[in-house]
Protein backbone atom coordinates (compact mmCIF):
# COMPACT_ATOMS: atom_id res chain seq x y z
CA UNK A 1 0.00 0.00 0.00
CA UNK A 2 1.09 3.23 -1.15
CA UNK A 3 0.31 4.49 2.45
CA UNK A 4 2.24 2.34 4.38
CA UNK A 5 5.29 3.14 1.87
CA UNK A 6 5.07 7.08 2.20
CA UNK A 7 5.20 6.76 6.27
CA UNK A 8 8.83 5.12 5.94
CA UNK A 9 9.52 8.56 4.08
CA UNK A 10 9.96 12.28 4.39
CA UNK A 11 7.03 13.50 2.60
CA UNK A 12 8.13 16.90 0.78
CA UNK A 13 5.43 19.62 2.29
CA UNK A 14 3.98 20.92 -0.75
CA UNK A 15 3.53 17.34 -2.06
CA UNK A 16 1.59 16.49 1.23
CA UNK A 17 -1.96 17.86 0.65
CA UNK A 18 -1.92 17.61 -3.03
CA UNK A 19 -1.05 13.91 -2.94
CA UNK A 20 -3.55 13.34 0.07
CA UNK A 21 -6.77 14.60 -2.20
CA UNK A 22 -5.80 13.25 -5.21
CA UNK A 23 -5.42 9.90 -3.30
CA UNK A 24 -8.44 10.10 -1.16
CA UNK A 25 -10.64 11.13 -3.85
CA UNK A 26 -10.05 8.21 -5.73
CA UNK A 27 -10.22 5.76 -2.42
CA UNK A 28 -13.83 7.49 -1.61
CA UNK A 29 -14.83 6.72 -5.10
CA UNK A 30 -14.03 3.34 -5.13
CA UNK A 31 -16.75 2.51 -2.83
CA UNK A 32 -18.81 -0.01 -4.93
CA UNK A 33 -15.57 -2.16 -5.68
CA UNK A 34 -13.90 -2.01 -2.85
CA UNK A 35 -14.65 -4.31 0.07
CA UNK A 36 -15.28 -3.01 4.01
CA UNK A 37 -12.24 -4.49 4.76
CA UNK A 38 -10.15 -2.89 2.18
CA UNK A 39 -11.65 0.83 2.93
CA UNK A 40 -10.55 -0.01 6.55
CA UNK A 41 -7.24 -1.01 5.95
CA UNK A 42 -6.62 1.57 3.62
CA UNK A 43 -8.07 4.33 5.79
CA UNK A 44 -5.74 3.04 8.90
CA UNK A 45 -2.94 3.32 6.59
CA UNK A 46 -3.48 6.75 5.88
CA UNK A 47 -4.30 8.06 9.51
CA UNK A 48 -1.49 6.53 10.17
CA UNK A 49 0.37 9.40 7.65
CA UNK A 50 -1.86 12.09 8.41
CA UNK A 51 -0.94 11.69 12.00
CA UNK A 52 3.23 11.84 10.61
CA UNK A 53 2.62 14.88 8.49
CA UNK A 54 -1.00 16.43 8.18
CA UNK A 55 -3.17 18.42 11.02
CA UNK A 56 -6.15 17.34 12.63
CA UNK A 57 -8.53 18.88 9.63
CA UNK A 58 -6.89 15.88 7.53
CA UNK A 59 -7.97 13.60 9.96
CA UNK A 60 -11.40 14.54 10.72
CA UNK A 61 -11.83 14.43 6.85
CA UNK A 62 -10.77 10.59 7.32
CA UNK A 63 -12.73 9.80 10.41
CA UNK A 64 -15.82 11.07 8.45
CA UNK A 65 -15.05 9.54 5.04
CA UNK A 66 -14.84 5.86 7.49
CA UNK A 67 -17.65 6.74 9.90
CA UNK A 68 -20.15 7.47 6.27
CA UNK A 69 -18.72 4.25 4.88
CA UNK A 70 -19.75 2.34 8.41
CA UNK A 71 -22.78 3.78 8.55
CA UNK A 72 -24.01 1.68 5.03
CA UNK A 73 -23.30 -1.67 6.86
CA UNK A 74 -25.91 -2.94 9.59
CA UNK A 75 -23.39 -5.71 10.53
CA UNK A 76 -19.46 -5.85 9.39
CA UNK A 77 -17.58 -9.20 9.73
CA UNK A 78 -15.05 -10.14 13.04
CA UNK A 79 -11.90 -9.20 10.34
CA UNK A 80 -13.24 -5.78 9.92
CA UNK A 81 -13.76 -5.00 13.68
CA UNK A 82 -10.40 -6.32 13.75
CA UNK A 83 -9.33 -3.93 11.35
CA UNK A 84 -11.13 -1.34 13.18
CA UNK A 85 -9.99 -1.94 16.64
CA UNK A 86 -6.00 -1.52 15.59
CA UNK A 87 -6.88 1.99 13.72
CA UNK A 88 -8.60 2.81 16.74
CA UNK A 89 -5.29 1.93 19.03
CA UNK A 90 -3.60 4.07 16.98
CA UNK A 91 -5.59 6.90 17.10
CA UNK A 92 -5.70 6.75 21.08
CA UNK A 93 -1.91 6.17 21.41
CA UNK A 94 -1.75 9.52 19.35
CA UNK A 95 -3.97 11.77 21.67
CA UNK A 96 -1.74 13.78 22.48
CA UNK A 97 -1.62 15.15 18.78
CA UNK A 98 -4.51 14.60 17.63
CA UNK A 99 -6.84 15.12 20.56
CA UNK A 100 -9.52 17.51 18.96
CA UNK A 101 -10.01 15.30 16.20
CA UNK A 102 -10.67 11.97 18.17
CA UNK A 103 -13.63 13.51 20.01
CA UNK A 104 -15.38 15.02 16.81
Amino acid sequence: MIGKQLLATNLPEEQRLPLLNDVWKYVSKTHNTQSLLSFVRCTAAWINLVQQFYSEKEMAVLLSSLASRLQAYPEVEEEVLQALESLLTSLISQLSTFGTAVTY
